[in-house]
């Protein structure tokens, strides 16, 4: 699985999903400062899942309908450790409770929705 990390992804989230053998580019290394519709393009080109934290992307992916898919995982947490994240989305992928690909996932606190894109 391969991702594309925001500028606003926990670093140390990052690292953890490299260390469980995940493929993640992180925005703040690559791209950083390049407009979410640019991210969003090159997520597609790529064939990665967008992680961040960034509310736009929900609005921009179901509003342009913008062509091809990818995966967008949007977190809504507050007062959450580094590492929460990378648990999640591993706890996630490892489970197979859900399907990240070709959908808009938010996750809360306390419940995950999702959305087709």
């Amino acid at each position: 699985m391969h991702f594309l990390a925001d500028e606003n992804f926990p670093l140390y989230s990052i690292e953890l999903l490299k260390e469980k053998g995940f493929a993640v580019r992180s925005v703040f290394d690559i791209l950083r400062g390049k407009p979410d519709i640019f991210l969003l393009n090159e997520a597609i080109i790529a064939k990665e899942i967008i992680l961040t934290f960034d509310k736009d992307f929900g609005e921009l992916i179901f509003k342009t309908k913008v062509k091809g898919s990818c995966g967008i995982v949007l977190f809504r947490m507050e007062n959450f450790l580094p590492s929460t994240p990378a648990e999640i989305l591993i706890d996630i992928i490892v489970t197979k409770r859900i399907s990240l690909d070709n959908n808009f996932t938010v996750i809360d606190a306390d419940k995950i929705r999702q959305r087709p894109i």
